[in-house]
């Protein structure tokens, strides 16, 4: 049956080059060390603050004997142990370096064919690296929705942070989904999106998203503060004026009850809103726990070193003891000193910016045309009113919030506590509603 080409696009797909494949074993090396990093740190949260058990204990068990073994490796070389260091590090250096390069000139992307019959029926093709060809067929009345994801691109040997896309794929009413583009920003995204939606009938949602309109993959589920899209019939201000009046009364008193104790305050007048995240005591171990994720395994990793040659030491002396020498276990009295201090003094000061990075403030102002976006007193973007398209939050892989036009977007990074993100995106939505609304109200002919 002929076949002719309906869309091409494309997407990326990050792959080895011979330099990543050299350093697989170091990277494992890392991996490992990533790998007991997180889990010592859940261990940390659940049973120190949040005093929960641990279920898997054999796991912690067989971490610290290989953890043991890695330390006698190190204490055995540790003449050399500095320059292995040195060494690793370059070598990552060297490995991000390549692959980000990569990836900037584009030669990690993949095209994909959208072919179409003269039956009607759609023919999806691409090729993967080392991989078979894929070639699946369906129809138009298969889809179900156009879905936009974001997604982190990952490469290199240590499989570090290369960028950001967002890819626009197939549903089927069977959960299957099919790449068909990637685009760089929300609205080149959201053009392709639209170009599929005239030959098929089916919404455009954002994946993992949550809102109170169109876009939104679930509804916002929070119902702790009481919105204008959530008035019940009966207070309908046509229908009755006096208990409208007096609910719009306990809704306003509902909204000031909550927002004193949440992370978000609002200032408003006839003309202009203000929306803000503030900082509340519960927030701090939330903070905390974002930094050590975050920024502290460069930290972890040089109070490791340090600890894994004084543990090796410990090893050493007691498999010679076991040898018939005299067992004498006395850990050195320099092992925590020397040049560790910059490196250290180092990554306390990444933490310390990281920790500046996610306490910053985030402003929105509202007034009857515009909407500004600020961090503090950066401005990340201003909207015209009248031309966005919705207010969504984003759970993938963070909890952020994005509103956008169809030309440009803008998005308010994660604040301490997701229900302060629910609740700001409320705020910011009935904002928007009420400013809009306002200027859709009949003026009065004099």
């Amino acid at each position: 049956m002929p076949e002719s080409l309906f869309f091409l696009g494309k997407m990326t797909h990050p792959q080895k080059n011979s330099f990543a494949i050299l350093l697989s074993p170091f990277a494992q090396v890392k991996k490992f060390f990533q790998t007991l990093y997180f889990f010592i740190l859940r261990i940390m949260w659940s049973e120190l603050i949040c005093e929960q058990k641990q279920e898997n204990e054999w796991a912690g068990i067989l971490f610290f004997f290989i953890f043991l073994l890695l330390s006698w490796v190190t204490y055995l070389g540790k003449v050399y142990f500095s320059w292995v260091l040195a060494g690793f590090l370059i070598l990552w250096y060297l490995d991000y370096g390549w692959a980000k390069a990569d990836y900037h000139q584009g030669k990690y992307s993949i095209p994909i064919y959208l072919l179409q019959t003269d039956d009607g029926q759609l023919i999806r093709k691409s090729h993967l690296p080392n991989r078979p060809p894929s070639k699946l067929q369906f129809d138009w009345t298969t889809i179900r929705e156009i879905k936009i994801s974001q997604v982190i691109i990952y490469g290199g040997a240590f499989q570090e942070k290369l960028g950001k896309v967002w890819q626009i794929s197939l549903r089927q009413f069977d959960e299957v989904e099919w790449i068909i583009d990637e685009a760089k920003t929300v609205p080149q995204a959201l053009y392709q999106a639209k170009i599929f939606q005239q030959w098929v009938n089916a919404p455009i949602i954002f994946n993992q998203s949550q809102g109170l309109g169109n876009y939104a993959e679930f509804s916002l589920d929070d119902d702790r503060i009481v919105s204008t899209r959530q008035t019940p019939l009966i207070f309908q201000p046509h229908r009755h004026p006096e208990k409208y009046a007096q609910y719009q009364v306990v809704k306003e008193e509902i909204r000031k009850n909550y927002l004193k104790h949440s992370g978000i305050n609002l200032q408003k007048t006839p003309s202009k809103w203000h929306i803000f995240s503030v900082w509340q005591f519960q927030h701090s171990w939330t903070l905390l726990k974002q930094i050590i994720q975050e920024s502290g395994f460069l930290l972890f990793l040089l109070i490791m070193s340090r600890l894994m040659l004084g543990m090796g030491e410990i090893v050493d002396r007691v498999i010679q003891g076991f040898k018939g020498h005299t067992l004498v276990v006395e850990i050195s009295h320099n092992w925590l000193s020397g040049w560790t201090l910059w490196p250290v003094a180092i990554a306390v000061a990444i933490m310390i910016y990281k920790g500046w990075q996610l306490s910053r403030v985030k402003h929105c102002f509202l007034d009857p045309h515009f909407l500004k976006v600020m961090l503090d007193n950066q401005v990340l973007g201003k909207l015209n009113l009248k031309d966005i398209e919705a207010i969504l939050l984003l759970n993938n892989p963070e909890p952020e919030i994005l509103i956008f036009t169809l030309k440009d977007a803008i998005i308010l990074p994660k604040l301490q506590q997701k229900e302060d993100s629910k609740l700001y995106l409320r705020c910011l939505q009935e904002g928007i509603d009420y400013f809009q609304n306002l200027n859709q109200s009949p003026q009065t002919d004099l």
